[in-house]
């Protein structure tokens, strides 16, 4: 079992140059230390280190399986990779609602009654949210994540990494309530955590 980021710390013996870290057979980052923290891992995860000695040589690591475990749902900004808990809302059942969409364009051709759908590769993700916060410590950290890339995991199993271009603010008497809107972006799935 792992927690809402899965922090992987070993000891080694031997002379070890940098230490690859696979997630579910995935290379996702490198590190010349004895500790990673894994902030895109969701679900059950299975981990795996590469030991690279300076000689070119190589051991691998057992495999360290488990799942991923959030206590609510939580948000991190990528850049800095601090986890705020949104554990809050003005609602007592808070709401999630995603959407997708396939971009695409429509032509009419001559003698055609009805247009042609051209369907491109590209697809638009996003996922709305709800939270709220008693401390306005917490309100303003949540406010500074407007423009960010940012990671949402919620319950049961779901993430989306994007943009956080929007909120909405009802602020009550003792607390402020937000709505938001995360737009998915690509993002490199790999952390390099070596000098060089």
């Amino acid at each position: 079992r792992f927690d809402h980021a899965p922090r992987l710390s070993w000891s080694t013996e031997g002379a070890y140059s940098a230490f690859q870290i696979y997630r579910n057979g995935k290379l996702i980052g490198k590190t010349t230390g004895t500790s990673f923290v894994d902030n895109l891992g969701i679900g059950t995860c299975s981990y795996q280190l590469i030991g690279i000695m300076a000689d070119g040589n190589y051991t691998e690591s057992n495999i360290v399986k488990g799942a991923v475990c959030l206590p609510c749902t939580m948000i991190c900004d990528l850049e800095q990779g601090e986890w705020q808990k949104l554990e809050l809302s003005a609602k007592s059942y808070p709401e999630r609602n995603f959407s997708e969409s396939q971009n695409h364009s429509s032509r009419h051709f001559c003698g055609a009654a009805l247009p042609v759908l051209e369907l491109s590769q590209h697809r638009n993700k996003s996922g709305s949210y709800e939270a709220a916060f008693k401390c306005q410590k917490d309100a303003e950290a949540f406010e500074a994540l407007l423009g960010k890339v940012v990671c949402i995991k919620s319950k049961p199993a779901d993430m989306i990494i994007g943009g956080l271009l929007d909120w909405q603010r009802l602020q009550g008497e003792f607390y402020a309530a937000y709505s938001f809107t995360v737009n998915a972006v690509y993002w490199e799935d790999y952390k390099d955590e070596t000098d060089s």
